[in-house]
């Protein structure tokens, strides 16, 4: 370049700095804002899974029925040890391995409930990867579990059944006795039971909420599901009479010495129930009313 052209190329510079500084202060700050804009922007710091499960739970566990919510925070007793430290990004295969084993073989605990509390921490990742806490990408820990050998569920005859049934010393003993043998409903489903929910005419009845810890809720599985009840189920029903609401808790509050304080007392004068455990009794309990 010489002299001339670049003396010319001066002026123009300094023309364009001219209308730039004569230009008003808010055009010259939206211009700035516009080069702001197209950088890239810094992507916020990752949270420990400490600081994420108070996220995690208001906005989803906190939508989910009550013996969930009381489930995870169950869980989380059992995980923020060991992970709650960790960042989000942090929480690998090894992580969970080690939760894992720190569950199984230090505090002895069953390989399903460790099985769940290591998925509740894949449900957490899940949800901070899909709420932007954690990149699109983000490849959730997977590990493998052993097989299981399932034991073999004791489950009472069909003569235990009836024998229970034929104790009952009242109206009220023997619908809950023949909704639990007939029906094969859990003593929670007994409790959530309304009358509004039984046709006697079509002697059918739906299955629409879950006693659990004492609160009201869905059913186990979060479904309604329609039963249709024996010939001597609709009879008994007939011959009982409506106290509220609810078949059995008249007010609805599904206290100690409700429906379940029944089930506890009737069980407890059987020679044959008294031999099992209170975890076997409600396990066998349950599996006899479905296979027999």
């Amino acid at each position: 370049m010489d002299a001339a052209a670049a003396v010319e190329w001066g002026r123009a510079e300094a023309l364009k700095l001219f209308r730039a500084l004569c230009q008003p202060a808010d055009v010259r700050a939206q211009k700035r804002g516009a080069t702001d804009h197209d950088a890239k922007p810094t992507p916020p710091p990752i949270k420990t899974l400490t600081e994420y499960w108070a996220v995690f739970e208001s906005s989803h566990v906190a939508e989910l029925k009550y013996s969930t919510r009381v489930h995870y925070e169950t869980v989380w007793a059992n995980i923020r040890p060991l992970l709650g430290a960790l960042r989000l990004d942090q929480i690998d295969e090894k992580a969970l391995t080690q939760l894992r084993t720190h569950m199984r073989q230090e505090r002895a605990l069953s390989q399903g409930y460790t099985r769940q509390t290591c998925e509740a921490v894949r449900v957490a990742l899940r949800h901070a990867r899909s709420e932007g806490a954690l990149p699109k990408g983000h490849e959730l820990p997977q590990i493998t579990w052993p097989k299981q050998r399932r034991a073999k569920v004791d489950v009472y005859s069909r003569e235990d059944l009836e024998a229970l049934v034929a104790s009952a010393r009242n109206t009220e003993e023997r619908v809950l006795f023949l909704l639990l043998a007939d029906a094969a409903l859990r003593i929670g489903e007994c409790a959530g039971l309304m009358w509004r929910d039984i046709s006697l005419e079509e002697r059918t009845m739906v299955i629409r909420r879950n006693v659990s810890r004492g609160r009201l809720q869905d059913t186990a599985k979060g479904e309604d599901g329609e039963i249709t009840l024996s010939p001597r189920l609709a009879e008994a029903l007939r011959g009982y009479t409506p106290r509220g609401d609810f078949v059995f808790v008249p007010d609805g509050r599904f206290s100690a010495h409700s429906i379940f304080h029944v089930q506890k007392t009737a069980l407890l004068t059987h020679s044959w129930v008294k031999e099992a455990s209170h975890e076997a009794k409600e396990w066998r309990d349950r599996h006899s009313r479905a296979a027999a």
